[in-house]
């Protein structure tokens, strides 16, 4: 506990300023720098600067400090900074800088391996109190390659200065390098810390004991009811799967805005605000006062009435199945009302207690962009939802039903394969064009090369007409990573006529 407290107060002093980063260079186990210089600055031109001078703007990278060194005996491990020009809404904002920067740490400085920080510029920190923490990869390597040519991708975590969550406060806890460590171990150990795979299945754990909690929850508090008092173990987490599942989804909506107010307005604590006002509901408890009226009458109705929206706010409707009553729930209703205890949500539970699902979805900064191989979040994005989903059917369920989870990169390969082919055959673009152009949206080059009228016409035009169709849909995944490969191809072309494309331009 002293450790997270001692990882909230480093943050918080650091601010985003490279000039007073001494105290998170310390506490993740590196040797301050004092006094830390740009090393994008001055008249000499070295390898660095070089490798970010090829470009008037500099790749969005502004500034560029080492603040902390480890001697791992063979070969040493760096502590930087970057400071972006413009930080923007979205983390897509910020990809070519973070390319830019994972690859010049990985092929142009002597660190073995290397942390980089992003953060905004001084202009922006008063109102962007967070900073983007990135493990530079090269594909295929656990150590450091001396290939340039070899793919360099990143890790990354969006943590809040300020307010670190709980994931976030144990990720750098466990990042922080000890005495003695070798070059591998390092290297070992931030593999670990930023596993995609092993955030996951710690998340998934976390839900699946607060589901059982839920479900003995259930069962306690309902004996007297005349379905629900009749049920076993296997029928309450069937219910409860459902409550949690609807609960998760919600927490992602609440981070694009979508609740509470109409045009994406809505507070990113949304639920939290609701657990707030639980005892003004007309029953003052969360799950029948609130979570009941949101689900079925807020979400599933396209025009709920005025005390529903006078009760909870604006919500979106999605008409979708997941905030209908399946079979299980029709006939739970018929029994009567059911009644969960404010205790199984509590956010403000003690860290050392079982998770509650607010607390839960809390400790988590979760993320609606879907990552890819060359960029990956392990905050929890959208796949999660696919993930979990796939997990909850275990042994036969699983198998009879066809759950199983597709691992991003062979989504990526059979995307971009199937998609490149259609190209190639509807457009006479070569496969060379087509890798340019999607280079040109992580890394463009300085000067502009639009490509042919004709060719450009026939890609956009193939583009659109084109139809995707995957027969055996589960969570998405092939439909989501050929629309990210679509719009990539797309950005590609409009980088070969401008400097530069808003994210939120419709393609």
């Amino acid at each position: 506990m002293v450790e997270l407290i001692e990882v909230s107060s480093a943050l918080s002093q650091f601010g985003g300023d490279p000039q007073k980063s001494a105290s998170l260079a310390s506490f993740l186990g590196f040797h301050p720098i004092q006094s830390p210089e740009d090393q994008l600055a001055g008249p000499q031109l070295g390898n660095l600067k070089l490798f970010f001078v090829q470009r008037s703007d500099w790749f969005g990278v502004k500034e560029l400090y080492r603040i902390g060194s480890y001697d791992a005996k063979t070969g040493t491990v760096g502590l930087w900074i970057a400071v972006l020009s413009e930080w923007g809404k979205r983390s897509t904002d910020r990809d070519r800088p973070r390319r830019r920067v994972a690859r010049a740490l990985v092929e142009q400085v002597s660190d073995a391996r290397s942390i980089v920080i992003l953060v905004p510029n001084e202009l922006q920190r008063s109102y962007r109190q967070e900073a983007e923490f990135v493990m530079p990869r090269v594909a295929g390597a656990v150590g450091k390659s001396s290939d340039s040519g070899a793919a360099v991708t990143s890790v990354r975590a969006l943590v809040d200065l300020n307010t670190p969550n709980r994931f976030h406060r144990d990720l750098l806890r466990k990042l922080a390098l000890q005495p003695g460590m070798p070059l591998l171990d390092v290297s070992l150990r931030w593999q670990q810390v930023f596993s995609v795979e092993r955030v996951t299945t710690r998340f998934y754990q976390e839900y699946i004991k607060v589901r059982d909690r839920m479900a003995d929850a259930l069962l306690l508090h309902n004996k007297d009811h005349s379905v629900i008092g009749k049920w076993k173990e296997e029928e309450a987490k069937a219910w409860s799967t459902r409550q949690m599942g609807r609960m998760l989804f919600l927490w992602f909506l609440q981070s694009k805005q979508w609740l509470g107010e109409p045009h994406a307005q809505g507070p990113k604590d949304y639920l939290i605000g609701l657990w707030k006002k639980r005892q003004q509901s007309p029953i003052p408890e969360y799950y029948r006062g609130l979570l009941v009226p949101l689900f079925f009458e807020g979400m599933s109705n396209s025009a709920p009435g005025e005390a529903i929206r006078d009760l909870l706010g604006y919500t979106p409707y999605l008409n979708g199945g997941l905030f209908r009553e399946n079979r299980l729930e029709d006939e739970v209703g018929r029994g009567g009302e059911v009644s969960l205890p404010d205790d199984i949500f509590d956010p403000d539970t003690d860290p050392n207690q079982p998770h509650t699902v607010l607390s839960l979805l809390g400790g988590y900064r979760f993320t609606t962009r879907e990552s890819t191989p060359d960029d990956q979040s392990v905050d929890p994005d959208p796949e999660l939802l696919g993930r979990v989903f796939e997990n909850l059917y275990q042994g036969d369920a699983r198998h009879d039903t066809g759950t199983y989870y597709t691992p991003r990169e062979i989504v990526q390969y059979m995307c971009r394969q199937a998609l490149d082919g259609y190209l190639r055959d509807q457009t006479g673009a070569t496969q060379e064009t087509l890798d340019w152009l999607r280079k040109q949206v992580t890394e463009k080059e300085d000067c502009l090369q639009p490509l042919p009228p004709e060719l450009e016409e026939r890609l956009i035009s193939a583009l659109e007409l084109v139809r995707v169709c995957d027969p055996a849909v589960g969570s998405g995944a092939f439909l989501i990573g050929m629309m990210q490969e679509m719009i990539m191809i797309r950005r590609g072309i409009e980088y070969t006529k401008r400097e530069y494309v808003h994210d939120e331009e419709q393609l």
